[in-house]
């Protein structure tokens, strides 16, 4: 008798090993098929990001920002056209400025320097556009990055990284 009680259990073992074999197979195909639609999702995202992006730097309003950074505008932005670059970046990149707001209650030139940041334009044009010092500009993007992210140290490239990833 331990003989066949014996053999049903190394039957038994034989079995669930072999099922066990062929859930780990369907788990690998399916991590392989959820792999494959991710990477798609992010070259997708990317392609989006970079269209994105072109599109906002042939914008009327991005070219008018850009030449007032060059120091060779009569006139600094308005409000109406700071109300337009944010309009244009929510067409290029959906939402974002309603998922800035889902983060934090941002003051106005906060919005603005994250609205510049998203833009591309540098520290001492965004210190231009804004009518504040380059170091009011990296103290206010050092401050976001402790208020939003929560790193300390902050440090101003990781709130241009996180708006830019946006």
């Amino acid at each position: 008798m331990p003989y066949f009680f014996y053999l049903a259990c190394i039957i038994s073992i034989g079995i669930t090993i072999a099922v066990i074999v062929g859930y780990i197979r369907i788990l690998r195909k399916n991590r392989d098929q959820l792999k494959d639609k991710v990477i798609g999702m992010l070259q997708e995202k990317e392609k989006l990001v970079v269209g994105g992006k072109e599109a906002l730097v042939q914008s009327k309003i991005y070219k008018r920002f850009y030449i007032i950074s060059l120091q060779s505008a009569e006139k600094m932005p308005d409000a109406y056209e700071w109300q337009e670059l944010s309009e244009e970046i929510n067409r290029c990149f959906p939402q974002f400025t309603n998922n800035l707001m889902l983060l934090h209650q941002f003051s106005d030139i906060e919005l603005k320097v994250t609205l510049l940041v998203k833009c591309g334009f540098l520290p001492k044009d965004i210190a231009y556009l804004t009518m504040r010092s380059k170091e009011s500009v990296t103290s206010i993007r050092r401050r976001l990055t402790q208020k939003v992210l929560k790193t300390n140290p902050p440090t101003p490239k990781e709130w241009d990284d996180f708006v830019n990833s946006l």
